[in-house]
């Protein structure tokens, strides 16, 4: 398959979105479109974080892409997609740093191995599931809660467009040490997804929250209990 026509991306406008995920997005599209990008000026100048290397990597190793200028500080970074290679079963050998955050990397991966299917290039088969392993924060301020992905973000992506990603947590991770371990799975689409129409929020039936200590006596996450 012919590659198309390049991108290229000004980090100053994404650095006024969220800037610790849309650099993974733009990568992950570029895989999807086979379409070279590249990320100028990251981060208005201030360059690449530890954070950001791992999702990068991964989308890279997806594509057999050749990635330039990922690392620490480069303010330069892009992307040469070729064939996605993911294969029946395959689990993703991510092993990310402390400081990563598995919800906002699990979001940004999640189009690429849902529609991996159905790129040209791909060598998966539809029907068979991808498993993916991550590890780093699930828990931290600035970041969706792992609770959100399990009780909110999934059950939104089955009720409104029938897919079934199946997510489990084996351990919780907190900033700065990390430690989280999660474990994903999710079957390809043979199409694109239907459009939906979202006019009315709904009537509220129910309020929950959850309440951990890391590192601390469990009465602190006692006393943040109302009842």
């Amino acid at each position: 398959m012919a590659q198309r026509e390049s991108v290229i991306v000004d980090g100053d406008e994404l650095s006024e979105l969220d800037g610790n995920s849309q650099y993974l997005y733009v990568f992950v599209l570029a895989a999807l479109s086979n379409r070279r990008v590249e990320a100028c000026n990251i981060r208005g100048g201030l360059g690449l974080q530890e954070c950001d290397i791992p999702g990068l990597e991964t989308v890279a190793k997806i594509c057999k892409g050749q990635l330039i200028g990922c690392t620490p500080g480069s303010t330069n970074a892009s992307l040469h997609p070729k064939r996605i290679s993911l294969f029946p079963s395959y689990t993703i050998p991510f092993r990310s740093r402390p400081v990563i955050s598995t919800t906002t990397t699990l979001q940004g991966l999640l189009p690429c191995l849902l529609f991996s299917s159905n790129n040209p290039s791909s060598s998966l088969s539809t029907g068979d599931p991808i498993h993916v392993q991550l590890r780093g924060a699930t828990s931290a301020a600035g970041i969706p809660q792992i609770e959100y992905i399990k009780h909110v973000y999934l059950p939104f992506l089955e009720r409104h467009f029938a897919l079934r990603p199946d997510m489990r947590v084996h351990t919780l991770g907190f900033i700065p040490r990390g430690g989280g371990d999660v474990r994903a799975s999710i079957t390809p689409r043979p199409g694109p997804l239907q459009p939906i129409m979202l006019t009315r929020r709904g009537a509220v039936t129910s309020v929950a929250g959850r309440a951990y200590a890391a590192g601390l006596p469990a009465k602190f996450a006692r006393e943040m209990n109302p009842k």
